[in-house]
């Protein structure tokens, strides 16, 4: 599979909250425990599949971040039902 590294346009911008950056380490973390989808692309351009070593769990990036944005709107959810808001009779 061929990949666009040489028309690609990269930005970057500062994560100022400490709250962000450590959401951002947490799903980078996760990024390189990927065990079962995983491709590292090689200097040369080759992708080499990455291999589950041995006796290791299977860890699937897709996934967890499925589960966890199920989860985070399942909190949204309850936290929405648990908000009082008043009644205001239409005029």
């Amino acid at each position: 599979m061929t990949r666009n590294l040489e028309k690609r346009v990269e930005l970057m911008i500062p994560i100022e909250t400490s709250r962000l950056k450590k959401r951002l380490i947490r799903i980078l973390e996760c990024c390189f425990k990927d065990n079962t989808q995983a491709y590292e692309i090689m200097s040369n351009g080759e992708s080499l599949r990455i291999e589950r070593k041995k006796g290791t769990k299977a860890f699937r990036l897709q996934e967890h971040l499925y589960a966890e944005a199920c989860k985070a709107a399942e909190d949204r959810d309850h936290e929405r039902a648990m908000t009082f808001e008043p009644h205001v009779p239409k005029s």
